[in-house]
């Protein structure tokens, strides 16, 4: 009996001097394997939102509210409510157009996550909450002329390492134009075209030796395209330029796009031939070149001989007719019998978007005569511009912002074929203010599962007065 008193006293004993393992861990070692997902709802009819906080972890912990903290640039912040097991949610009540910076973070830890919503003054209700792309796409340069691959896993943008107030300006002594805002080397631009142009403390060198190009009367900033492939996360990250070896940065391609069959890649873009007389060219043309995805992609070389400055290894295809008109902005549908059409615009002169076909590949040269698109896209009064074709919808940009039109079947050059344009998204126009949206552009959609995303270029009034053109991107609902 006594030896079962001592038995039961040593086992008390020991349940008693037993410790919670999980409370004498420190903070940062408790949730070390913790991650903070974060995600957006819009509310319907509203530029309000929801933030939606997901934590991850694979020790089966159970996060509560007050461990979490979350923090907004703009706006109020609604209360921080659980959903369910390490799932939270909050309301963020807008207070106008912009970039919200949402950050969410483990209370006494290093764990911490952010993510950018962008509200706009309108989206469309089949779309949800707009947001900034993440990865090393968006810096404080200028990303412009976005495009995405139609399975998502490709971006591309044309990047200039100032603002868009430099070239606007067209002054090559505009300070805006002499120091560089945005970065021109690895990881967010690495080989980046002019780069050698740029001085360690960030000053522009306005000239372009390798085509004895110097004092020009108009700003020349180092220029390329850029592409990215996408990560797990979503993001958008290994960086390679698309560039014309040989012209300093100078010179670049600009539009953008993808198409994709049987394994091979084909990039469409538009180009300006300089070395072309100008009686002879009317700006820019399309091509289609064959390309390797994920390294960087050299589109020709610009090279001297005997003082004459000479374009080698340009092996692009025509796209359309060269020389009809200023060619810009390309991208392309096919359809089910195997016809292939390119949609384009004339940003320069004629202001409308066209279209030309072809039954014998993109990379034939055998396009039949291009045709306008008519009334009511096409219009006499504004610009329309950067038009993307999924089948259904042709969207396009409109002056700042963004339309669609549903094809209602019938030859694309008849308007009966159309119905009237509507908004799917817009900012305030050239009335919004410093830290607000002033427009967006450059439509181009991916399928991710059975949701489209929905890629574009946003324009917002920096707080020094500057435009800053970003990529943004939204999800249907």
């Amino acid at each position: 009996m006594r030896e079962i008193f001592l038995y039961l006293t040593i086992i008390l004993l020991l349940i008693s001097c037993k410790r919670d393992i999980t409370k004498d861990k420190t903070s940062d070692e408790k949730y070390k394997n913790t991650k903070l997902l974060i995600n957006f709802h819009r509310l319907p009819e509203s530029s309000s939102f929801e933030v939606i906080i997901k934590a991850e972890n694979n020790e089966n912990l159970d996060i509560e509210v007050n461990d979490l903290n979350i923090y907004s640039n703009r706006g109020e912040i609604g209360q921080l409510k659980k959903i369910s097991k390490n799932e939270f949610k909050a309301t963020i009540t807008a207070d106008g157009t912009g970039e919200y910076k949402i950050v969410s973070s483990i209370k006494h830890t290093n764990v911490k996550s952010s993510k950018t919503a962008v509200v706009l003054s309108y989206v469309d209700e089949n779309w949800n909450q707009p947001e900034a792309v993440e990865g090393l796409v968006n810096t404080k340069g200028w990303e412009d002329g976005v495009a995405v691959s139609s399975d998502g896993q490709w971006l591309f943008i044309q990047y200039l390492p100032v603002p868009i107030d430099c070239i606007i300006s067209g002054d090559p002594d505009n300070e805006l134009c002499k120091k560089v805002i945005g970065p021109v080397d690895a990881p967010y631009r690495p080989d980046m075209p002019g780069a050698e142009r740029v001085l360690s403390d960030g000053t522009i060198k306005n000239e372009c030796p390798s085509l004895n190009f110097y004092n020009p009367p108009f700003p020349v900033p180092p220029n390329s395209l850029y592409g990215f492939r996408r990560q797990k996360d979503g993001s958008f990250k290994e960086p390679f330029p698309i560039y014309f070896a040989g012209s300093d940065g100078c010179i670049s391609a600009f539009g953008p796009a993808l198409f994709s069959e049987t394994n091979n890649n084909i990039l469409l873009f538009a180009f300006d031939n300089p070395l072309i007389e100008e009686s002879e060219s009317t700006h820019g043309d399309l091509y289609a070149l064959k390309v390797k995805l994920g390294k960087k992609i050299i589109l020709g070389r610009f090279v001297k001989n005997e003082n004459k400055i000479l374009l080698k290894e340009f092996n692009a295809k025509t796209i359309g007719n060269p020389y009809e008109g200023h060619q810009g902005n390309p991208h392309h549908w096919k359809s089910n019998n195997g016809k292939i059409f390119v949609f384009y615009d004339d940003e320069n002169n004629r202001k409308d978007l066209f279209c030309t076909n072809t039954n014998f590949g993109i990379l034939s040269e055998r396009w039949n005569e291009s045709i306008k698109i008519p009334p009511p896209i096409s219009s006499q009064t504004y610009l329309e511009a950067q038009p993307f074709f999924d089948g259904k919808f042709l969207y396009f940009r409109r002056e700042i912002e963004i339309l669609k039109s549903k094809w209602k079947g019938g030859k694309f050059s008849e308007k009966d074929s159309w119905e009237k344009p509507v908004i799917v998204l817009k900012g305030d126009g050239f009335s919004a203010k410093k830290e607000n949206i002033l427009g967006v552009g450059e439509p181009t959609i991916a399928k991710i599962g059975t949701k489209q995303e929905l890629y574009f270029v946003y324009i917002i009034k920096t707080e020094q007065g500057t435009l800053d053109l970003n990529i943004g991107r939204v999800k249907s609902r």
